[in-house]
């Protein structure tokens, strides 16, 4: 065996223009309260061990997305996270300590927490495969406890067999088709393989008009490859480590490219917390209805529901938090790239003075670079911007 080597791609190098909403530069707005866990977050530099601190930090800033001028991207996403679960996965690895089915799985984990966060509106399912087999694990929902918990059930003795990716492509193709017109598929692949035992066969052509990213977690596979020539937009990665694989993952956060859907209208209700002295039957996108005291009542039929954002049972229409949506609004309005400068004054958001310190070329607010990452993958505002209105 032997192994190629993949340069992560910044999620910026591929075009950026789908459906929905007009993108591009922010110039304001108000400051999302997101928590993040900075020790989490923050602390792989290791990745970067050739380098010298300020060397590593230059080169995560490069990853950044450049200045981009005005563009169309999409706030609602369908994602099918397609998983090998083969007895390759559950093999000692070197490279993906301790071996692959568990590195996939805890970093799936965080990045779903992520995806979620900044893609609230998006609506996500798991397939995978063993002994020759596929099995969805769940369906297209955006209800992040659902998808943590069957993630959980996901256990190493399940990798067993062989994985068969005609089959996994065949359900995500019968379900393309009840999908909303409205929003681009899109297919990301964990395959632990060195090769493919069953041939694709017809099940390629109906995923010509999907966005698929395959991950080759073992080497580079050519069938594979090839495959992803067949879609636009694509991506073929070959993570070399955890970290890597992390890296790779975050290129998916931003929508891909898409320039044949054209701008919808979508219907969405607000609905506001209520609480009863008296439990109420409620639905739910996360199983069976439940009786509880705190629910939320549907604004055009009524029903009520035990969380959102979800669908409603009666109505189909899509209910979500009003500051969710703003959430989503502002993670596709990237805020310009921020220059490196000479560090003389403290940052101006925690007080500190870095090593690498980067200034706002509108409003002149200096930074230090972990300020810098928060605001550009996370706030997506300029606190120094928004004082200054």
């Amino acid at each position: 065996q032997f192994r190629l080597m993949s340069v992560p791609l910044p999620s910026w190098a591929s075009k950026q223009v789908v459906d929905g909403s007009e993108g591009g530069n922010n110039d304001g707005g108000d400051i999302l309260d997101v928590s993040i866990d900075r020790k989490e977050d923050y602390s792989e530099t290791a990745a970067f061990q050739n380098y010298d601190d300020a060397a590593a930090i230059r080169l995560r800033r490069s990853l950044h997305p450049p200045n981009l001028p005005s563009i169309r991207r999409s706030m609602i996403r369908t994602v099918f996270i397609l998983l090998d679960l083969s007895q390759c996965m559950s093999a000692p690895s070197t490279h993906l300590a301790p071996n692959m089915f568990a590195t996939v799985k805890l970093t799936l984990i965080n990045w779903l927490r992520d995806f979620l966060n900044l893609n609230p509106c998006s609506s996500i399912a798991i397939i995978y495969s063993n002994n020759s087999g596929s099995t969805l694990l769940s369906d297209l929902t955006s209800s992040l406890p659902l998808l943590l918990n069957k993630l959980s059930t996901l256990k190493q003795s399940q990798c067993e067999g062989s994985c068969n990716l005609r089959a996994m492509l065949s359900t995500v193709s019968g379900i393309i088709p009840c999908l909303n017109g409205y929003s681009l598929p899109e297919i990301v692949l964990f395959y632990g393989g060195i090769h493919i035992q069953q041939g694709l066969g017809k099940v390629q052509d109906n995923i010509v008009n999907t966005s698929l990213n395959i991950f080759s977690l073992e080497s580079e596979i050519y069938a594979l490859r090839n495959l992803t020539t067949m879609t636009n937009p694509s991506n073929y990665f070959v993570p070399m480590s955890r970290t890597h694989l992390s890296s790779q993952l975050k290129n998916l956060l931003l929508p891909p490219t898409c320039s044949t859907l054209k701008p919808q209208m979508v219907e969405y209700g607000f609905p506001t917390l209520k609480n009863s002295p008296c439990p109420q039957l409620t639905h739910s996108d996360t199983g069976a209805p439940t009786f509880t005291n705190s629910f939320f009542s549907c604004p055009k039929c009524s029903t009520l529901t035990s969380s959102i954002p979800s669908t409603c049972k009666t109505c189909s229409l899509v209910l979500i938090n009003v500051t969710d949506l703003s959430k989503g609004y502002r993670s596709i309005h990237p805020i310009n790239q921020f220059k490196e400068i000479k560090p003389s004054t403290p940052c101006t958001a925690c007080g500190e003075l870095e090593e690498v310190m980067v200034t706002c070329e509108k409003c002149g607010s200096d930074f230090c670079w972990m300020c810098d990452e928060v605001m550009h993958d996370y706030i997506h505002n300029c606190p120094g911007c928004l004082l200054e209105k």
